[in-house]
């Protein structure tokens, strides 16, 4: 018996035999763009699979990484804090020497200023009400106390005293300069001040109000009274006792002393110092 395709080919003839093969070959490409189609959709399957894959690793990278950079952050921040630690206690150290440096440069200023042996003060003693003019004797840099003498020239007795330097103001040097008036160490004080002032013919400071400071005083308010015997003057009074006050050649303040009626009294700037505290 002959095989289906001959059988067909009888049937339909030569041009039968054709379309049938046509046919044929059709229904294979078919199936071949069918497999190709199948092993596409397969390719892309692994593709999309191996592209999942990708992502989870991604996404696992990913959170490590934000967990490695949390790790660092607390690091960073740790060591910062131990830096500004290190920092504080820096300053602190160097606070405390720049305080050390302050203390020590304030003995090496007091140490600077110390009155001189010879010089004029104004001490405050207990057996008078106000400060007495004095002379230094000596001076303790252990217990920061002066010895000092009453300037009391006419006195038979010039008593000495001991007194810790918080009682002992300068008044002027031991050898007076062409104006005794050192204003470093006793700026001019203005006008409606207190201050302490030496009263005329005494060896007494007695507490007084500013009228007029040296720099605007150029009239005397009537005769000048000298201060006691002894007691360091400007040359212009050393040679002229009656001179004028005068900004630069006499300078004089005029005050008025406590209990005095209101009188007005012109003493030399030298003689006056501010009103301790």
């Amino acid at each position: 018996m002959a095989p289906p395709e001959q059988q067909l080919a009888r049937k339909s003839g030569d041009g039968g035999l054709e379309t049938l093969l046509q046919h044929l070959r059709t229904v294979e490409q078919a199936r071949a763009e069918q497999l190709a189609a199948l092993e596409g959709t397969e390719k892309q399957s692994t593709a999309e699979r191996v592209a999942s894959a990708a992502r989870r690793e991604q996404k696992a990278a990913d959170a490590g990484l934000a967990v490695i950079e949390k790790l660092l952050a607390r690091v960073v921040t740790a060591e910062a804090s131990e830096d500004t630690q290190h920092a504080k206690r820096r300053r602190t150290g160097e606070a405390g020497r720049r305080g050390n440096g302050r203390r020590e440069g304030s003995s090496d200023s007091a140490a600077r200023h110390v009155i001189r042996r010879g010089s004029l003060v104004a001490a405050s003693v207990a057996q008078t009400e106000g400060w007495i003019l004095a002379t230094v004797l000596a001076y303790n840099s252990e217990k920061h106390r002066y010895t000092v003498q009453d300037y009391d020239v006419e006195s038979a007795e010039r008593p000495t005293y001991v007194l810790p330097a918080r009682l002992v103001r300068f008044v002027t040097a031991a050898v007076p300069r062409r104006v005794p008036w050192d204003r470093s160490r006793n700026p001019e004080i203005s006008r409606g001040r207190r201050v302490l002032a030496l009263y005329p013919r005494t060896t007494v400071f007695y507490q007084c109000v500013v009228i007029v400071p040296p720099s605007l005083n150029n009239s005397a308010s009537g005769v000048p009274v000298p201060p006691a015997p002894g007691v360091p003057m400007t040359p212009a009074a050393e040679l002229n006792p009656a001179a004028p006050p005068d900004p630069v050649n006499n300078p004089m303040y005029k005050v008025r002393f406590d209990d005095d009626d209101n009188n007005e009294v012109d003493v030399p700037a030298h003689l006056v110092i501010p009103m301790p505290h």
